[in-house]
């Protein structure tokens, strides 16, 4: 936020009068009787700043530039009865006797056609436009260092018939804090635990999510959670041409989605926080998009409204930042989606966490204790753990284990019956999957009579191909869950 100078005020012409609906900078007072037109107050943005004339005949002009990052004050002023040279006169003896030094000043017809001076004075203007205050101008940039950093000042100063406009742009220079948004890494079961900041509203924060807090001072504008959801997230720049191409990780999962929104923080601060509480938590990023990186408007608005839930992010487009990153947890992969966007001082967050479910821990690992229980309260169970390459009915090594399971269970209650089920995916002929079902569970069979002992009439093998999923086939996790082996109770 901004920050107070150790060092008096400055003051144009006399002390400013306190206006609490648009504030004036506590640097640098209006002018005696202006009024606010329009005021933009954003922490730690990015600014470019004219430090030259503007050459060239049309646009894009050519001119030097001042790159610059921290918290933007913009002011447009406007006033009558007082001509432009007395407003810049005051400005500027401001702003000297204040310390601070000049990096480039212009009047009048040395500020170039009255294309180049419009120009010039909508590349400072919080409406990106002087509108009719071009004629008569005067333009300056002073500087001075600061404790924190460097601020710079920007003045651009015309008129219309008896009335004068001030375009006003005050940057102060900071270092970045990149530590407002801490992830909670102990809800996934992790270490470290990570420091969770303090809400400004403890009872608002109860419709996060407890792995990633909201930003400090952000509106829940909407929230949505569901169990066990499929979505689809762009992973890639989106195509030239409508529909738009781009690559997607389609994943599978308990799904939460959050629209936050808030004011006077810039999407870079915004996305930089975010970054860093990704990284400090273990996160891995898989994509990321900056600024013209995520495309022109239309294409970035798009990929917003990909992620927001409300599948527009409506004006919060502009300045954009897109991330996608995942991370291994003890139940499975998380994944977190941001789409960061803005407009004038407000910003927006889109925001996605999809927590998978583990297939290779929790479905694999089988005893005859879990065997026996899914069997009586089910009268099934799904095994994971029979494996087997690609398009074969081989039965893998691996699957010893497994084998040892089901063979356990079948001595231990001598008086069990089973149907051995093989089932595939979707993938694939229809006809070929039944047939490799069938051959997969004949040769689950054939394993437990030749291994163990098993007597072949406690055995049926079947083949049921794909026409019994136990979730969808539009996913990769899916497709895993549906290959398997099921053992079914029978009763003669």
């Amino acid at each position: 936020m901004l920050r107070r100078f150790t060092a008096a005020l400055i003051g144009v012409l006399s002390a400013a009068s306190v206006y609490a609906d648009n504030p004036d900078h506590p640097l640098l007072s209006r002018y005696p009787d202006a009024t606010v037109r329009t005021y933009l107050q954003i922490d730690y943005a990015p600014f470019t700043i004219p430090a030259s004339k503007l050459s060239g005949e049309d646009k894009p002009y050519e001119y030097e530039k001042l790159s610059l990052t921290g918290d933007l004050t913009q002011h447009f002023y406007n006033l009558e009865n007082v001509s432009t040279l007395k407003v810049y006169k005051n400005y500027r003896t401001a702003l000297e006797k204040g310390g601070f030094k000049s990096v480039y000043l212009c009047e009048l017809e040395h500020c170039g056609s009255e294309y180049q001076v419009s120009e010039l004075g909508a590349l400072v203007s919080s409406n990106d436009s002087v509108y009719n205050y071009y004629r008569k101008p005067y333009y300056m940039v002073y500087e001075k260092g600061a404790e924190k950093g460097k601020v710079t000042v920007a003045l651009f100063i015309g008129g219309y018939e008896d009335e004068v406009a001030v375009q006003q742009v005050i940057v102060e220079e900071e270092p970045l804090q990149n530590d407002l948004v801490a992830m909670n890494v102990e809800y996934l079961g992790a270490q470290p635990p990570a420091t969770v900041m303090k809400a400004n509203d403890p009872d608002a924060t109860k419709e996060d999510h407890p792995l990633l807090p909201r930003y400090p001072g952000a509106d829940l504008r909407q929230r949505k959670v569901v169990d066990y959801e499929r979505i689809s997230i762009p992973v890639s720049a989106l195509g030239d041409d409508k529909p738009y191409q781009f690559e997607t990780l389609d994943l599978v999962g308990d799904l939460s989605r959050h629209f936050y929104e808030l004011e006077n923080v810039s999407t870079l601060k915004l996305y930089e926080n975010y970054k860093a509480a990704l990284a400090k938590g273990g996160f891995t990023t898989i994509y990321s998009c900056e600024l013209q990186q995520c495309g022109d408007e239309y294409k970035t608005a798009h990929l917003g409204g990909l992620i927001s839930l409300t599948e527009s992010v409506y004006n919060n487009y502009r300045n954009p930042y897109f991330m996608v990153a995942s991370k291994d947890a003890v139940k499975g992969k998380v994944y977190v989606a941001l789409f960061i966007g803005g407009y004038e001082d407000e910003a927006a967050v889109q925001q996605i966490i999809l927590e998978s479910e583990a297939l290779e821990d929790d479905l694999i690992t089988v005893d005859v204790d879990s065997l026996s229980r899914d069997i009586d309260e089910t009268g099934k169970a799904l095994l994971y753990g029979v494996l087997f390459d690609t398009d074969k009915a081989v039965v893998k090594d691996e699957s010893k284990p497994t084998l040892d399971a089901i063979a356990g269970l079948l001595k231990k209650r001598p008086d069990l019956l089973l149907y051995v089920t093989g089932h595939t995916d979707d993938t694939g002929a229809f006809q070929h999957n039944i047939e490799l079902s069938s051959a997969r569970a004949k040769a689950v069979v054939e394993r437990l009579i030749k291994d163990y002992g098993i007597a072949q009439a406690r055995l049926i093998p079947y083949g049921v191909g794909p026409v019994a999923p136990e979730t969808d086939n539009l996913s990769d996790a899916g497709k895993k869950r549906n290959r398997r082996v099921e053992l079914i109770r029978r009763l003669q």
